[in-house]
Order: structure tokens, then C-alpha cells, then sequence
């Protein structure tokens, strides 16, 4: 049916304008992907091989999982601010998804608690010097209409990427009857796929010119509101490894506490994008809001479960991750000027970080010496609080409006 000029001259003006997801997005997705692959064929398996290979318990968990996400936050205060004085952030990028694929096949030579805590550090520290760099990077090619969608898109490929290794991880150990040091020799090649993947991002030389006072500071000052409700979320988001070791506890064994976490990926990866794209249109704090207060009551849950609701909660759980993580890291995107957005990202990741350190130890210190109840009620309870801290929607002159709740 002729839809007339008006229509035609409609279409023509839509498919000049370029969408979300464009072919560095996608690459960077490919990136998370591997990467994930990698890091989550491992992950479920810690908390069994820490607790019935090498004896360790709840409390050192949390420590090993709380000191791990330290070396995270002091180096995310570093590496976001030098990504945003470098010409090009791709080499610190690289250089982070390098180191953590060594960390993992190094787990296999593991054989103390200690030991693990070292290989945990290496990982991780891969991981602090590249993400404030790739997140900003996912910024930088987003615009901010499209940030939601962006960081919902990488999110969706991170735990897609999640989801295939956790399956893997399920065939090595059920079907394959690898032990997890075997498991760990395999992750190596993933972590390695996306190290490689990096080079294949293009990114374009940025001009490196006198730094204003904001890019000066570790912290811009339009940022700083998100400061608190961070920091309580980040005690309140202690480590999901004691999600998992309450899964051992409850009697599921290697193969089934995989089998749920695969379940939560399932949801996450299938929820991020839509989600993502989402809190372009009713705005990011309605979307946290909404995943922090799901954290509280699954949090408020699973430490009184039976196994079938333990199974359920970890749904609930992926569906808190998809409404939280990709508009979180849209969100402070939002705040941050373009010219220290870098550092902004490292900061308040890094100030979550020291949280979840706090609340590591706290809430296995609770596990062990008091219940379970109390150690994820802890969590809940700073949950609730980072809820009430959010803060609410602003303009500012040098970007588009925040959408307001």
C-alpha cells in the first residue's frame, strides 16, 4: 500500500539514525562473553572446592571473596582515572582480560586456602584495571539515550557468557566426572578468547588536552550522590559465594549448586537487554529501586529455604541482576562529565567494592557463628537502607535530563 511522501521522507530520516548496538558494542559483548565463559565455569565450583577439597570455612570464604574484591576497588580508583588520561583505553583493557585468564588455570595448582586467595587476587586484578576502561569505553560509544540499552546489551552478552560456562562446567562435572582442577585447566582457553578479542575493537585515538578540575578529582563532583546507597549495597551484596555454599549446605551437590546457577544466569542473560532498554524510557532509579528491594527479600529468604525455594530464589536472583546491573552502570554514566567518566566508574565501583569487603567477612562471620538467616538477613537489611539512599532523578546543563522516578 503507497504510504505517501510524508511517510516515506519518515523512514528515510529513522534509518539515518545509527541504533544501539553498534559493531564495537557487539565486540565488547563478544569480549564479556569469553570472558564469562571462562569465569563462571570456575566460579560455582570455589565455594565446593574451598569447602570440601581444602576444608575452609564459611568465614574465610567471605575473606578470601571480600580481600579479592579489595584488590578490585583500590585498583579501580587508579585504573578508571589513567583510562581517561590515556589516548586509548583498549591497552589497559586488554591487559586486564590477559591477567585473568592466567588466574584461572592457575586454581588447578591450588592447594591451600591461601593459594586461592592469591590466584583470586590475580584475577582480580585483571579485572580492576579493566573495567572502569571498558565501561567507559561502552559509554563512549553510546549516546545518552542509548545508554540503557548499551550496558543492558553488554550485560545480556556478560551472562549469556555466564550461562555457557556454567554449563560447561555442568558437562565436565557430571557427564565428563572431571574433578574442579580439571575444569579449572579448561577455563584457560575462554579467558584466553577473550583477551584476543580485545584487539579486534576499534577505537579511535582521543586528542588528550588540559584536564579540567572534575577530571582532576577521583570522585566528579555530579557523582557524588551516588556515593552512600553504593557503599550500603555494597555491604549488602557481600559475595554470591555464600548464595552458593547455602546450596551446599542444604545437601546439593557439584552438579546441582552449578545446575542453579546456571538457572540464574538463564534469567539474567534473557532479561538485561530488554530491561537495559527499558530504563532508557522510565528512567534507571525505578529499575534499581525495584532489583534492590528483590535483593532484600531474597536475601530476607534463603537463609530459612527448603531446596526448592532455594531453586527459586536464584531465578528471583537473576531477575534482581538484569534490573540492576546494566542501569547502574547507566546511571553513573549519566552523572559523570565525559571528560573524567573513567574515574567516576573506577571510584564508585571501587568504593562498592570496600563494602563488600566489609560485608563479607560480616555476613560469614554471621553464617558461621550465628545462622544463616542472620549472615543473608544482614544483607537484606543494607539493602533496604541503599534503597532509601537512592537518589532521586536531576538535569544537568551539560547532558540530557535524568529521567526522574
Amino acid at each position: 500500500m503507497w504510504s505517501g511522501p510524508w511517510e516515506s521522507a519518515r523512514r528515510a530520516k529513522l534509518s539515518c539514525v545509527p541504533g544501539p548496538l553498534t559493531p564495537d558494542v557487539k565486540k565488547l559483548g563478544w569480549v564479556s562473553f569469553w570472558a564469562d565463559v571462562s569465569s563462571e565455569s570456575v566460579y560455582p565450583l570455589i565455594p565446593v572446592f574451598l569447602s570440601r577439597t581444602l576444608g575452609a570455612p564459611a568465614m574465610a570464604i567471605g575473606g578470601i571473596e571480600g580481600v579479592a574484591n579489595l584488590t578490585v576497588a583500590l585498583l579501580r580508583l587508579v585504573a578508571g582515572r589513567a583510562s581517561d588520561r590515556a589516548p586509548q583505553r583498549k591497552p589497559i583493557v586488554f591487559a586486564g582480560y590477559l591477567a585473568s585468564g592466567l588466574a584461572k588455570p592457575a586454581l588447578a595448582l591450588a592447594f591451600s586456602p591461601f593459594a586461592v586467595m592469591a590466584i583470586r587476587v590475580l584475577d582480580r586484578f585483571g579485572k580492576g584495571i579493566r573495567s572502569p576502561a571498558r565501561d567507559a569505553m561502552l559509554a563512549d560509544f553510546a549516546t545518552p539515550e542509548t545508554r540503557g540499552a548499551v550496558f543492558g546489551f553488554h550485560r545480556a552478552m556478560d551472562s549469556a557468557g555466564a550461562f555457557a560456562g556454567s554449563l560447561l562446567a555442568l558437562a565436565l562435572v557430571s557427564v565428563g566426572h572431571f574433578d574442579p582442577r580439571t575444569v579449572f585447566l579448561f577455563a584457560g582457553i575462554p579467558g584466553a578468547l577473550a583477551a584476543l578479542w580485545v584487539l579486534s575493537v576499534r577505537e579511535k585515538r582521543r586528542e588528550i588536552v588540559v584536564e579540567p578540575p572534575s577530571a582532576r578529582a577521583f570522585l566528579p563532583t555530579e557523582a557524588r550522590p551516588l556515593v552512600a546507597p553504593l557503599i550500603c549495597f555494597g555491604i549488602a551484596n557481600s559475595t554470591d559465594m555464600l548464595l552458593l555454599l547455602q546450596g551446599t549446605r542444604l545437601g546439593l551437590n557439584a552438579a546441582e549448586v552449578i545446575s542453579a546457577y546456571i538457572l540464574y544466569n538463564a534469567v539474567y542473560a534473557g532479561l538485561s537487554y530488554p530491561l537495559g532498554r527499558l530504563s532508557d524510557r522510565v528512567g534507571r532509579r525505578k529499575l534499581i529501586l525495584s532489583g534492590w528491594i528483590l535483593y532484600a527479600v531474597v536475601y530476607a529468604a534463603v537463609g530459612m529455604a527448603s531446596v526448592i525455594g532455594f531453586w527459586i530464589l536464584m531465578a528471583f536472583y537473576g531477575l534482581y541482576m538484569a534490573l540492576t546491573d546494566g542501569a547502574s552502570k547507566a546511571l553513573i554514566a549519566d552523572y559523570a562529565p565525559a571528560e573524567s567518566r573513567g574515574a567516576a566508574m573506577g571510584t564508585l565501583a571501587a568504593l562498592g567494592g570496600l563494602g563488600s569487603l566489609v560485608g563479607g567477612i560480616a555476613a560469614g562471620l554471621l553464617i558461621d557463628r550465628v545462622n544463616p538467616a542472620a549472615g543473608f538477613g544482614f544483607g537484606a537489611v543494607f539493602a533496604i537502607i541503599a534503597a532509601a539512599l537512592l537518589p532521586r532523578g536531576r538535569r544537568r546543563s551539560n547532558d540530557s535530563p535524568l529521567p526522574t522516578a
